[in-house]
Protein backbone atom coordinates (compact mmCIF):
# COMPACT_ATOMS: atom_id res chain seq x y z
CA UNK A 1 0.00 0.00 0.00
CA UNK A 2 1.43 3.29 -1.03
CA UNK A 3 -0.70 6.06 0.38
CA UNK A 4 0.06 9.73 0.36
CA UNK A 5 -0.50 11.71 3.54
CA UNK A 6 -3.44 13.65 2.13
CA UNK A 7 -5.37 10.42 1.48
CA UNK A 8 -4.61 9.13 4.97
CA UNK A 9 -5.56 12.44 6.58
CA UNK A 10 -8.83 12.59 4.63
CA UNK A 11 -9.69 9.10 5.89
CA UNK A 12 -8.85 10.11 9.46
CA UNK A 13 -10.97 13.27 9.18
CA UNK A 14 -13.93 11.18 8.01
CA UNK A 15 -13.36 8.73 10.86
CA UNK A 16 -13.36 11.59 13.37
CA UNK A 17 -16.47 13.22 11.89
CA UNK A 18 -18.57 10.17 11.03
CA UNK A 19 -17.19 7.48 13.34
CA UNK A 20 -16.14 5.28 10.42
CA UNK A 21 -14.62 5.44 7.00
CA UNK A 22 -14.85 3.36 3.86
CA UNK A 23 -11.64 3.23 1.90
CA UNK A 24 -12.44 2.45 -1.71
CA UNK A 25 -9.55 0.71 -3.44
CA UNK A 26 -7.52 0.21 -0.26
CA UNK A 27 -6.65 -3.02 -2.00
CA UNK A 28 -6.07 -1.91 -5.60
CA UNK A 29 -8.10 -3.56 -8.33
CA UNK A 30 -4.84 -4.85 -9.79
CA UNK A 31 -4.31 -6.90 -6.61
CA UNK A 32 -7.78 -8.43 -6.44
CA UNK A 33 -6.95 -11.09 -9.04
CA UNK A 34 -3.94 -12.15 -6.97
CA UNK A 35 -6.17 -12.48 -3.90
CA UNK A 36 -8.73 -14.52 -5.84
CA UNK A 37 -5.97 -16.84 -7.05
CA UNK A 38 -4.71 -17.27 -3.48
CA UNK A 39 -8.25 -18.06 -2.28
CA UNK A 40 -8.64 -20.67 -5.02
CA UNK A 41 -5.28 -22.20 -4.16
CA UNK A 42 -6.09 -22.31 -0.43
CA UNK A 43 -9.50 -23.84 -1.19
CA UNK A 44 -7.96 -26.54 -3.39
CA UNK A 45 -5.50 -27.37 -0.60
CA UNK A 46 -8.40 -27.79 1.85
CA UNK A 47 -7.38 -24.83 4.01
CA UNK A 48 -10.93 -23.52 4.51
CA UNK A 49 -12.86 -24.68 7.55
CA UNK A 50 -16.57 -24.47 8.33
CA UNK A 51 -17.11 -21.23 10.21
CA UNK A 52 -18.74 -21.32 13.59
CA UNK A 53 -19.70 -19.09 16.46
CA UNK A 54 -18.20 -18.85 19.93
CA UNK A 55 -14.65 -19.51 21.04
CA UNK A 56 -12.86 -22.55 22.41
CA UNK A 57 -15.26 -24.77 24.39
CA UNK A 58 -18.23 -22.60 23.34
CA UNK A 59 -17.43 -23.03 19.62
CA UNK A 60 -20.28 -24.47 17.59
CA UNK A 61 -21.33 -24.67 13.97
CA UNK A 62 -24.79 -23.19 13.59
CA UNK A 63 -26.08 -22.93 10.02
CA UNK A 64 -28.95 -20.71 11.19
CA UNK A 65 -26.36 -18.04 12.08
CA UNK A 66 -23.71 -18.49 9.38
CA UNK A 67 -22.93 -20.80 6.50
CA UNK A 68 -19.52 -19.67 5.31
CA UNK A 69 -16.12 -21.33 5.23
CA UNK A 70 -13.11 -19.36 6.41
CA UNK A 71 -9.33 -19.32 6.22
CA UNK A 72 -7.66 -17.15 8.87
CA UNK A 73 -4.76 -15.02 7.65
CA UNK A 74 -1.73 -14.51 9.84
CA UNK A 75 2.02 -13.99 9.65
CA UNK A 76 2.53 -17.73 9.13
CA UNK A 77 0.82 -17.67 5.74
CA UNK A 78 3.27 -18.91 3.10
CA UNK A 79 2.32 -16.39 0.41
CA UNK A 80 4.43 -13.18 0.33
CA UNK A 81 1.50 -11.22 -1.11
CA UNK A 82 -0.62 -12.03 1.97
CA UNK A 83 2.28 -11.13 4.25
CA UNK A 84 2.57 -7.74 2.52
CA UNK A 85 -1.18 -7.19 2.87
CA UNK A 86 -0.94 -7.93 6.61
CA UNK A 87 1.94 -5.43 6.83
CA UNK A 88 -0.29 -2.83 5.17
CA UNK A 89 -3.06 -3.52 7.69
CA UNK A 90 -0.53 -3.21 10.51
CA UNK A 91 0.72 0.09 9.09
CA UNK A 92 -2.86 1.41 8.99
CA UNK A 93 -3.54 0.23 12.57
CA UNK A 94 -0.35 1.91 13.83
CA UNK A 95 -1.03 5.12 11.91
CA UNK A 96 -4.55 5.30 13.33
CA UNK A 97 -3.18 4.71 16.81
CA UNK A 98 -0.67 7.54 16.44
CA UNK A 99 -3.08 9.97 14.79
CA UNK A 100 -6.30 9.25 16.64
CA UNK A 101 -5.11 7.78 19.93
CA UNK A 102 -7.27 4.71 19.35
CA UNK A 103 -5.23 2.14 21.26
CA UNK A 104 -5.85 -0.64 18.75
CA UNK A 105 -3.80 -3.60 19.90
CA UNK A 106 -4.42 -6.12 17.17
CA UNK A 107 -6.64 -7.07 14.27
CA UNK A 108 -7.91 -10.27 12.74
CA UNK A 109 -8.64 -11.02 9.12
CA UNK A 110 -9.68 -13.98 7.06
CA UNK A 111 -10.90 -15.11 3.68
CA UNK A 112 -14.53 -16.21 3.60
CA UNK A 113 -16.36 -18.30 1.03
CA UNK A 114 -20.14 -18.18 1.03
CA UNK A 115 -21.71 -21.06 -0.90
CA UNK A 116 -24.93 -20.21 -2.69
CA UNK A 117 -27.86 -19.47 -0.34
CA UNK A 118 -25.66 -19.02 2.74
CA UNK A 119 -25.25 -15.96 4.92
CA UNK A 120 -23.84 -14.58 8.15
CA UNK A 121 -26.61 -13.26 10.37
CA UNK A 122 -26.25 -9.64 11.36
CA UNK A 123 -24.62 -9.06 14.74
CA UNK A 124 -26.93 -7.43 17.25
Amino acid sequence: MIVDNSTMEAAIDHLAEQGYFIWDDFIPASSIKKLIDIVKENKEEGDFKKAGIGKQVLFQVDNTVRGDYIKWLDKKHPNPFILKLLEDFTFLKNYLNQSCYLGLKDFETHFAIYPENTFYKRHE
